[in-house]
C-alpha cells in the first residue's frame, strides 16, 4: 500500500556539536521529505558542501541549519524547494553568516517563515526579491536581531495570507532601507509596536523614525508601510522586477526666486550611467512650490522604475537673508527628570517681534536628549533665514529614593567570609543594571549582626539608598570538641580539663567564640565539658571524660548513683539537599514518634544471680551474695532485671561499651531495652540483649535508620548503600508517594528506595528524574523517543491534543511518526509527531480534517478521486 521512503531520523550533530566537517557525497536523498533539524546544533561546522543533496521531494526544512554559528557562507544554489512548506527557523542562530544567496529558492508552497533569519547578526544585506509569499501565514520575528543588516529587498512579498508579523524587524539596528511592493502590509494584533524597527530606517521619500515615533521611541504599526505622497511610511516602495527610483542619482536643484507663481523645475536623473527619460522612466509632481520656503519635486517611477524620490529645492524672496545665529531660542521646558524617554521641548523663535514658523523659516534638531545631562537644541534658518541658534536644557538624574531596592538574600550564616549578596533595583518597572545605573558598597558584612548595603546611583540616577541583611551565628553542631585529658583519678576535687574546639578548619577562641562549663566533674563516673557558643557561634556541644576510683583507695561516700550522660556521638552524617514532583497521586499516614516501651531490663538469657542484697559504700552500689562474694565485670540478672558491674564489683550507670557494643543503664543501673529518649535523641536498644542498634532496624513492622552514634535519623533524605531514602519526622522509612519540597517522589514499596526513570504505579507509568522528582512537564525525550506526561505525571497513551495539534501516543507511550493505523483508519504523523490534516501525503494519499486517510471518495474540494486503497486515481 505504501511507497518505500527514505527518512533522515534525528540530527547529524546530535551529541556531536564539535563536529567540524560532514561528507554528504554518498547520501541518496531523492526520496527524503523531511530535513527539519538536519544540521541542528552543528555549531563547529565552518563549511558545508550541499551540492550532492537532492531536495526535490523535501517538504520540511524548519530548523535545518539551527545553531550553525560558525558557518560564514552557504551555497544553496542547487536546492529545489518547490515542495517545501516549512522554513521557520531555518537559519536561526547562524550568527556568522555574512551573505546568503537565496535567488534560486521556490517558496510558492511555503506557509511558515517565522524566525527564519532570527539572530543572523552578521548578514549585511538580504535580497529576497525572488520570494513568492502568497501562501505564507506566519512571518513573526522573521529578521529579529539581524543587527548588521543595512538593506532588505522584500519587493515581491504578498502578505495577503500572513496572520502575524510581530517583531519582524526588531533589533535591526543598522537597517536603513527596506524595499516593499504594494502588496506588503504589516499585521499586528495591537496598535503600537515598541522597538519593532531599527532607528536607522528611512522611507523612500525621506520619512525618518523620529518623524513618526512617540516620546518613548515606539511607533504605531501603521507607519510600517511604503513611503508615498499623502501616506508617509518607513519603507521604500519598489514593485517586483523594477528598479527603485529612490536609488537613482539626481542632480541637486538651485534655489529659485519667489515670484508668486508655481515653480516647476525639471530634473536630471541617471542610473548605472544611463540617463532617465521623462515620461518613459518617470513623471514629476511638485509640493509646496509657490510660497517662499522649502519645496520639492516628487519623482514617480514608471516603466522599468517604481516608487518615489523627493528632490528638495528652495524658493527664496530676493534680498539679504536674516542671520539667526544670535537670536534667542525660547524652550517650552528647560528641566526634565530622566525617565528613559526622548525629550523634545517646544521651540519659539522671534525676529523683531514676529514669531517664525518651524519648517518654513527654520528646522529644529535635538541632541543628547535622552540621558541625564545637558541636552542641546539647534535652530537652523531656512528660506529667508540663515545661520544656527542654539539653546540647552537639563535632564536631571532620577533619584533612587523612588526605586524599590530588594536584597536577594536577607539572611546568611556566619562563616568568617565577607557576605556580598546582590540586590535588584526596580525603578517604575524597569530593572536597573549594576555599574551602569548604580554601585554597591557593603558594611559590617563579616561578623554576626546587621549588615548594610549602600546603593549609590550613577549615570542617569542619583542619591543613595540602604538595605540591610542579617548574619546569623553558626551552630556548633558540626564542631569537633576535644579535652586535654580524658581520664582522672577521683580525689574529691573538681576536674576541669582544657577544651579545644575546631570548626571548618579553624580553631575557635575561648571566651570570644565559646564558653565552657562542667557537669558531674567531682564524683566517680562520666563527667562532661559543655561548650556553649557565643559571638559568632550558637548552640552547644559536649565531650565526656572519666573520673575513676583510684586503685586501693577510699574516696568520699557519695549519695545514690548519678545518671551519666550519653558519650559524645560520632559525627552525624549531613542531610543531603532535597532532590529538586506532580499533582498528588496519593497520600500516606504519618506513623508518629515511637512510643516509650513498657518492658525494660529483660533477662535476655542471663541466669538469675544467687540470693543476696544491695550494699552501698563510698565508691558506689554493689550486690553482695548471701553466701559470700559479689558479681564483678559481668552482667547480673537480679530480681528479673539486668545490671552491669565493673571490675571492682560496683554497679555501672549510663552509656557503657562491652566487647565493642554500646548499652545504656538507667539511673538505677537497669539495662534499658527497646526505644529510649536520651539527651534529646531516640535510641533503639535491641530487646533481649539491650545492644544499641545502628543501621537499618525493623521495629513493629516499620523500618528505621540508626546513625553510627545510635541516634535515630529523622532528618529527611538519607543516602545509604547507593540509594536515597526518605525518613519521616518520626524516623519511619517512607514508602509510596511523598510530596517533599513541592515535588513528588516515589519510594519503592518494600525497600523504600527512591525510584528514578520509569516506574509503574497502580497500573500507570510515571517518569522520575535523576533527582527522583516526578516529571510532569509535558513532552519528555527518553531513549530516543518522545512521550507526553500529564500534569499529574501520568504517561499519556492514544490520541492527545497539545497546543491545538493532535499527536498519537502508542500503547508504550512513545509518540508515533509516519503512517499509523488507529481504530481501522490510517493517519499520517509528521516527523514532529503532528497529525497531518487537509493535505496530500506522499503525493498520492489525502488526509482530511479529521486526519484520517480518505478512501473511495472525491477529495480536495471534489477535484480528485482516491480509490479503496487511498491512492489518487490519476
Amino acid at each position: 500500500m505504501f511507497y518505500k521512503r527514505v527518512v533522515i531520523d534525528g540530527q547529524i550533530c546530535q551529541g556531536n556539536s564539535d563536529l567540524v566537517s560532514v561528507d554528504l557525497s554518498g547520501m541518496d536523498t531523492k526520496s527524503v521529505r523531511d530535513m527539519a533539524d538536519m544540521f541542528y546544533g552543528c555549531s563547529s561546522l565552518t563549511s558545508l558542501d550541499l551540492s550532492s543533496l537532492n531536495t526535490s521531494n523535501v517538504e520540511e526544512m524548519w530548523l535545518m541549519f539551527y545553531g550553525c554559528s560558525s558557518l560564514t557562507s552557504l551555497d544553496l544554489s542547487n536546492f529545489n524547494t518547490s515542495k517545501v512548506e516549512g522554513m521557520n527557523s531555518m537559519f536561526l542562530n547562524c550568527s556568522s553568516l555574512t551573505s546568503l544567496d537565496l535567488s534560486s529558492f521556490d517558496t510558492s508552497n511555503v506557509k511558515d517563515m517565522s524566525t527564519m533569519f532570527l539572530n543572523c547578526s552578521s548578514l549585511t544585506s538580504l535580497d529576497l526579491s525572488t520570494f513568492s509569499t502568497s501562501n505564507v501565514e506566519d512571518m513573526r520575528r522573521m529578521f529579529d536581531n539581524c543587527s548588521s543588516l543595512t538593506s532588505l529587498d522584500l519587493s515581491t512579498f504578498d502578505m495577503s495570507k500572513v496572520e502575524s508579523t510581530i517583531y519582524m524587524f526588531r533589533g535591526c539596528e543598522k537597517l536603513a532601507r527596506i524595499y516593499a511592493g504594494s502588496l506588503f502590509s504589516y499585521t499586528h494584533n495591537g496598535n503600537e509596536v515598541k522597538d519593532s524597527i531599527g532607528p536607522a530606517i528611512v522611507g523612500g521619500l525621506g520619512t525618518k523614525i523620529e518623524d513618526v515615533s512617540l516620546d518613548d521611541g515606539s511607533v504605531n504599526s501603521s507607519w510600517i508601510r511604503p513611503d508615498v505622497p499623502g501616506s508617509p511610511g518607513l519603507l521604500t516602495l519598489k514593485e517586483p522586477k523594477t528598479i527603485a527610483v529612490t536609488d537613482v542619482e539626481a542632480l541637486s536643484l538651485p534655489a529659485y526666486e519667489y515670484t508668486g507663481d508655481a515653480v516647476t523645475p525639471s530634473v536630471s536623473l541617471a542610473h548605472d550611467g544611463k540617463s532617465l527619460v521623462d515620461g518613459t522612466d518617470y513623471k514629476l509632481s511638485y509640493e509646496n512650490n509657490v510660497e517662499p520656503g522649502m519645496a520639492g519635486v516628487i519623482v514617480e517611477g514608471v516603466g522599468a522604475y517604481s516608487g518615489y524620490k523627493r528632490i528638495p529645492f528652495a524658493i527664496e524672496i530676493s534680498g539679504p537673508k536674516i542671520d539667526l545665529s544670535s537670536t534667542k531660542v525660547v524652550l517650552s521646558q528647560e528641566r526634565y527628570e530622566y525617565d528613559g524617554k526622548v525629550k523634545r521641548p517646544g521651540v519659539a523663535v522671534s525676529v523683531d517681534g514676529a514669531l517664525l514658523v518651524e519648517g518654513e523659516d527654520y528646522d529644529v534638531a535635538y541632541s543628547d536628549n535622552t540621558n541625564a545631562g545637558d541636552a542641546k537644541v539647534a535652530v537652523t534658518g531656512k528660506g529667508n533665514f540663515t545661520g544656527t541658534a542654539t539653546a540647552s536644557f537639563v535632564i536631571d538624574p532620577a533619584p533612587l529614593s523612588r526605586a524599590t531596592v530588594s536584597c536577594l538574600s536577607t539572611s546568611h550564616v556566619y562563616d568568617g567570609a565577607e557576605k556580598r549578596p546582590k540586590v535588584t533595583v526596580d525603578f517604575g518597572g524597569r530593572v536597573l543594571a549594576e555599574e551602569k545605573d548604580y554601585t554597591l558598597s557593603y558594611a559590617n558584612n563579616t561578623e554576626v549582626g546587621t549588615a548594610r548595603i549602600t546603593v549609590e546611583g550613577r549615570g542617569n540616577y542619583c542619591d543613595t539608598v540602604q538595605v540591610v541583611f542579617s548574619i546569623e551565628p553558626v551552630s556548633l553542631s558540626g564542631a569537633q570538641v576535644s579535652v586535654s585529658q580524658t581520664s582522672y583519678d577521683y580525689d574529691g576535687s573538681a576536674k576541669r580539663p582544657s577544651v579545644t574546639v575546631r570548626m571548618g578548619g579553624k580553631t575557635l577562641v575561648p571566651d570570644a567564640d565559646y564558653s565552657v562549663s562542667y557537669v558531674d566533674n567531682v564524683a566517680v563516673g562520666t563527667a562532661r565539658a559543655v561548650v556553649t557558643g557565643k559571638g559568632n557561634y550558637t548552640g552547644s556541644r559536649s565531650v565526656s571524660f572519666a573520673i575513676q576510683q583510684p586503685t586501693g583507695g577510699d574516696g568520699q561516700t557519695p549519695g545514690a548513683p548519678d545518671t551519666p550522660s550519653k558519650p559524645s556521638n560520632p559525627d552525624t552524617p549531613s542531610t543531603p539537599n532535597n532532590p529538586s514532583k506532580p499533582s498528588s497521586p496519593g497520600s500516606t499516614v504519618n506513623p508518629g514518634v515511637p512510643s516509650k516501651p513498657g518492658q525494660e531490663g529483660s533477662q535476655g538469657g542471663i541466669p538469675a544471680a544467687p540470693a543476696g542484697s544491695w550494699k552501698h559504700d563510698s565508691a558506689g552500689w554493689w550486690y553482695a551474695y548471701d553466701k559470700g562474694g559479689y558479681p564483678a565485670n559481668v552482667w547480673a540478672n537480679i530480681d528479673g532485671k539486668v545490671y552491669r558491674f565493673d571490675a571492682s564489683g560496683y554497679m555501672l550507670t549510663g552509656w557503657i561499651r562491652v566487647d565493642g557494643v554500646w548499652y545504656y543503664l538507667d539511673s538505677s543501673g537497669v539495662r534499658a531495652e527497646g526505644w529510649r529518649s536520651i539527651g534529646g535523641e531516640w535510641y533503639y536498644l535491641r530487646p533481649g540483649s539491650g545492644a544499641m542498634a545502628t543501621g537499618w532496624a525493623q521495629v513493629g513492622g516499620t523500618w528505621y535508620y540508626l546513625k553510627s552514634s545510635g541516634a535515630m535519623d529523622h532528618s529527611g533524605w538519607l543516602y545509604n548503600g547507593g540509594k536515597w531514602y526518605w525518613l519521616e519526622s518520626s524516623g519511619a522509612m517512607a514508602e509510596g508517594w511523598r510530596s517533599i519540597g513541592g515535588e513528588w517522589y516515589y519510594l519503592r514499596l518494600g525497600s523504600g528506595a527512591m525510584a528514578t526513570g520509569w516506574a509503574q504505579v497502580g497500573g500507570t507509568w510515571y517518569y522520575l528524574k535523576s533527582s527522583g522528582a516526578m516529571d510532569h512537564s509535558g513532552w519528555l525525550y527518553n531513549g530516543g523517543k518522545w512521550y507526553w506526561l500529564e500534569s499529574s505525571g501520568a504517561m499519556a497513551t492514544s490520541w492527545k491534543s497539545v497546543g491545538g495539534t493532535w499527536y498519537y501516543l502508542k500503547s508504550s507511550g512513545a509518540m508515533a511518526t509516519g503512517w499509523a493505523q488507529v481504530g481501522g483508519s490510517w493517519y499520517y504523523l509528521r516527523s514532529s509527531g503532528a497529525m497531518a490534516v487537509n493535505t496530500w501525503v506522499d503525493g498520492v494519499y489525502w488526509v482530511g480534517s479529521s486526519g484520517a486517510m480518505a478512501t473511495s471518495a472525491w477529495v480536495d474540494g471534489g477535484r480528485y478521486y482516491v480509490g479503496a486503497d487511498g491512492v489518487w486515481q490519476k
